[in-house]
Order: structure tokens, then C-alpha cells, then sequence
């Protein structure tokens, strides 16, 4: 009976694989075009920024899930996106983060640094300039290594327990099956994500 079932449906294993690709290829979806960003965008008249953010989406678009791209570039997108952000919700947004000025010939997957820090903005709390969300990024000999924290979203029950989350570590999984750490903590006051990846040049 059980190898009549494994012939329509597949093996456990085959079963879970296939729902890990198609989460992990959901988180990469939903960094390349964040519906929330275009969303809250096109409320908003912002034509100074059109051309910014135009070439944003279309340099995103180019990104394949399985396409490795420099280190440096994944960098530029996620100051583009912060940037972005910054510019569309002004005064009622605040975020500091820190990125390396000098990056090594390291290769990444596309948008592997995106949603821990779409999960802080969407979910944590960051409209007072006293609880900004806190990204740093550092880049060690072939390990790159992000920490994003925030403030509690008292209205959200666990900001660890999401689909950015879930879906993030599907696609940590497929992509560097032994080659990454995610760790989340969370108190009362600080929510925060620390994940670090090991790359190849």
C-alpha cells in the first residue's frame, strides 16, 4: 500500500524537496517584487525618485533564483532598497545600517540578504526615531554576516513565525545546505535575525 501511495504523491523526501524549492523559490519572488514596496510607491507622487526606482525593479527583474551574482552587487541593491524606503515613508520610517565599503570577489545568490530585513520592516515597529531598525553587515575571509534587529510590533504575536521566515530558511537550505547559520532571538523589547552565509569567490 505504502509503495502504491509513494508512486502518486513521491516519497517523503521527495515531497519535502519539492515543498522547500517552491518556498524558497516563493522567498526569492517576493524580495525581486515586494508588492509592499510598489504598493506604499505608487500611493505617493514621487516623481524625483521615478527613475531611481524604475531601474530598481528593472535590474531586479534581470535576477535569476539560481543565478550567482557579485557579492558587491547584492550590497548595491539592498542600499538601493533601504534608500528606497527611506525616500517613500520620510519621517515616519527609521533605519540605520551599516555595509561594508570594501567587498571582496565573493559570488551570492540573489536576494539572500533580503528577507530578514523585509521581515524588520514590514513587521517591527520602526515609525520613532528612538527605535530604529539596526542592520550591520561584515564580511569575513568567504563569510558574510548580517544582524538586523528592531522594535517589538506588540501587535504581532512572534515576528519570528512568518512566511518571510519560514520561506528564508527553505531557500538558506537549498542554497547552502551546510554552508549557513540563522539564528533568531526575541524579548519583550528587541526583536532580532542574525544570519551568516559562507560563499565561494
Amino acid at each position: 500500500m505504502s509503495s502504491f501511495i509513494d508512486r502518486i504523491f513521491g516519497t517523503k523526501i521527495e515531497v519535502d524537496l519539492a515543498n522547500a524549492r517552491f518556498q524558497g523559490a516563493l522567498s526569492f519572488e517576493r524580495s525581486q517584487l515586494e508588492k509592499c514596496l510598489l504598493n506604499e510607491y505608487l500611493k505617493k507622487d514621487l516623481l524625483v525618485h521615478s527613475s531611481s526606482f524604475i531601474q530598481f525593479l528593472q535590474t531586479n527583474l534581470t535576477r535569476e533564483e539560481d543565478q550567482l551574482i557579485p557579492l558587491s552587487e547584492e550590497l548595491a541593491c539592498l542600499n538601493e532598497y533601504i534608500e528606497l524606503y527611506k525616500a517613500i515613508r520620510e519621517d515616519n520610517f527609521h533605519i540605520h545600517y551599516e555595509l561594508p565599503i570594501e567587498i571582496a570577489p565573493l559570488q551570492i545568490y540573489p536576494f539572500m540578504l533580503f528577507p530578514i530585513i523585509q521581515n524588520a520592516i514590514q513587521n517591527g515597529y520602526n515609525s520613532m526615531e528612538n527605535y530604529p531598525i539596526k542592520i550591520r553587515v561584515r564580511i569575513t575571509h568567504a563569510k558574510v554576516h548580517m544582524e538586523v534587529s528592531n522594535r517589538v510590533n506588540h501587535h504581532i504575536v512572534n515576528q519570528g513565525d512568518n512566511s518571510f521566515v519560514e520561506f528564508y530558511k527553505q531557500r538558506l537550505i537549498l542554497h547552502y545546505p551546510e554552508g549557513h547559520e540563522l539564528m533568531i532571538n526575541s524579548n519583550s523589547n528587541t526583536f532580532k535575525a542574525t544570519v551568516t552565509i559562507h560563499l565561494n569567490s
